[in-house]
């Protein structure tokens, strides 16, 4: 399957839910392997990556941050995203937090309708789970396993959530379903956010709900739902589902898994991300993929030696994509009159690690065995963190096409997740020995 992104950049207003302010929102499109990226417009566009990394510790509600870019409620949006297959994606909003709109994904979902989604070269990447996780916080508990049904065609995500605030007056509400842009569509993002009677009036003097009101906030009384009905007789359950799912997309990468949620909330959904996320990175760094080589490997393969070798383990090349490491070491030759105060690891040698990367990727077709690979170009390169020693730089290529010759591949790198690197390469493969010649 194929990464995607919205077709067109598309723009809503509203009130959001827990500030009570009004916001604009824009969704637009975004490269292959960048994920959901938001953009506080109104500070001076500071940037925060969907990830575990990011959140902070506030109740209720999922809240990224990264310098002066603070995003609160990023739950519905996101979920919405994922729901709907929508793999990277720029979210501009000019407040700290989304509209509320009726308190579900619906008009999240209906601003990606209206945007349309493109197909992009690079290939999906999905993460099963390497183990069971489990987390409990008194009587609630959230699990993910790895997915045991076989998937035709694609892997994916389901969850199952039971729903027991134990008063008497509202039973218990089990809801379980696959996460398929169908089904999502039907019948889990238009469930909408809820509480209960007695806690409203509380949640509003902690705070919480400056935004909230009877049409956007199911709220549960004694006789049912005030001032409203329900879309379902399992709303509350179904939303909670819609939640785990927009806490998930944090983790950066889509799930083959099941998720299992009882009685919890955002706190056991960001400890679960955080864990996948840990799993993921960690199974990147092993070299268990088909083509993987230590340095005796890549110095049989790559025509670099020290101290211009800029990839220490292949983890993985197969086919069309490579992933591989470089450690950042103090005593990098660079370091010597580079900021030598404040050791940065040099663009442009970071550019240079993902083109032997690349390099590597190519080289290990059949027909390119034997061949070397000349670094001709590089587009749409971007820096987005500082690479100093003690990281590790994860490099991973995907060929995007390859004729007569001549290669493009994309290529990015990061570091605990975090994107330092990334642009389009080109490359000039010709044979060995007519360069000889």
């Amino acid at each position: 399957m194929k990464q995607t992104t919205l077709a067109k950049p598309v723009s809503m207003t509203g009130t959001s839910l827990h500030e009570g302010a009004a916001v604009t929102l824009t969704l637009k499109p975004a490269r292959a392997g960048e994920g959901y990226t938001f953009i506080r417009t109104d500070k001076a566009g500071a940037k925060v990556a969907a990830h575990p990394d990011k959140i902070i510790d506030i109740k209720r509600r999922t809240v990224i941050k990264d310098g002066e870019a603070e995003v609160h409620t990023i739950e519905h949006v996101l979920s919405a995203l994922t729901g709907l297959g929508v793999d990277n994606a720029t979210i501009e909003l000019n407040a700290p937090e989304p509209p509320a709109g009726d308190g579900s994904a619906k008009a999240f979902m209906d601003l990606i309708d209206q945007a349309g989604i493109a197909t992009l070269e690079a290939e999906q990447e999905v993460f099963t789970p390497t183990a069971p996780l489990v987390f409990h916080e008194g009587a609630a508990s959230i699990s993910c396993f790895p997915d045991p049904k076989p998937q035709t065609p694609n892997p994916l995500l389901s969850v199952q959530y039971t729903l027991d605030y134990g008063v008497p007056h509202l039973a218990l509400q089990r809801y379980t379903g696959d996460v398929t842009p169908e089904n999502y569509r039907k019948n889990i993002g238009p469930a909408r956010t809820f509480c209960l009677e007695e806690e409203a009036r509380q949640l509003q003097a902690m705070g919480f709900g400056k935004g909230a009101n009877t049409q956007n906030t199911l709220v549960w009384g004694k006789t049912g739902v005030m001032e409203n009905k329900l879309a379902f007789p399992d709303e509350f359950a179904r939303h909670k589902a819609l939640d785990i799912i927009g806490d998930l997309a944090v983790v950066g990468v889509r799930l083959n898994a099941r998720v299992v949620g009882v009685a919890s909330g955002h706190s056991l959904n960001q400890k679960l991300a955080k864990a996948l996320r840990a799993q993921y990175d960690e199974a990147k760094r092993k070299p268990t993929g088909k083509g993987a080589l230590d340095i005796q490997g890549i110095l049989r393969v790559a025509p670099h030696r020290y101290p211009f070798l800029m990839v220490d383990r292949v983890l993985e090349a197969d086919g069309n994509h490579a992933v591989g490491v470089k450690n950042v070491s103090y005593n990098e030759p660079c370091f010597t009159g580079h900021f030598p105060g404040r050791p940065v690891f040099p663009g442009v040698l970071q550019i240079e690690a993902l083109a032997q990367i690349g390099g590597l990727l190519v080289l290990q077709r059949p027909d390119n065995l034997g061949k070397l690979a000349f670094f001709t170009s590089v587009e749409s390169v971007k820096f987005r963190r500082l690479v100093v020693p003690g990281d590790q730089m994860l490099l991973e290529a995907t060929v995007l096409r390859e004729r007569r010759g001549l290669a493009e591949v994309e290529a990015r790198a990061t570091v605990n997740g975090e994107m330092c690197c990334e642009g389009t390469l080109k490359f000039m493969v010709v044979d060995e020995k007519q360069q000889q010649g």
